[in-house]
């Protein structure tokens, strides 16, 4: 479905991807929208969106529950630490992340991972 999902460079288009990985739930989906991240060219100011990163803390939850290599760069966990800091600074993002997180509609299937987490999301 989004396997060579081209790079974005508007939000919108990016937030859409997102949605599809997550509506999908498979895992080449959710790493190729992680994909479509990286690749992004946006400012910083539309990185640091709490919407995008309560988006993308969701599809890096999703990722690291499957427990499979993506393939990216990088350490998975603190990347998701830092979609959660960066959505937290919202006060809907942070309710609605924190709401699904109790509910564990967003897990990485690992507790300790999870609790801290919900630590940051206090």
């Amino acid at each position: 479905m989004l396997t060579g999902a081209p790079a974005a460079t508007d939000p919108k288009i990016l937030v859409d991807t997102l949605d599809a990985a997550l509506t999908s739930g498979k895992f080449d989906d959710l790493r190729s929208a992680l994909v479509a991240y990286d690749g992004s060219v946006l400012s910083e100011a539309d990185r640091a969106s709490p919407q995008l990163n309560a988006k993308l803390a969701r599809v890096a939850a999703k990722s690291i529950a499957a427990g499979l290599p993506t393939g990216r760069i990088g350490n998975p966990v603190a990347e998701l630490k830092a979609f959660v800091i960066r959505a937290a600074a919202d006060p809907a993002s942070k309710a609605g992340l924190k709401a699904d997180l109790d509910a564990q509609k967003v897990t990485t299937r690992n507790a300790v991972i999870d609790t801290e987490l919900g630590a940051a999301l206090n």
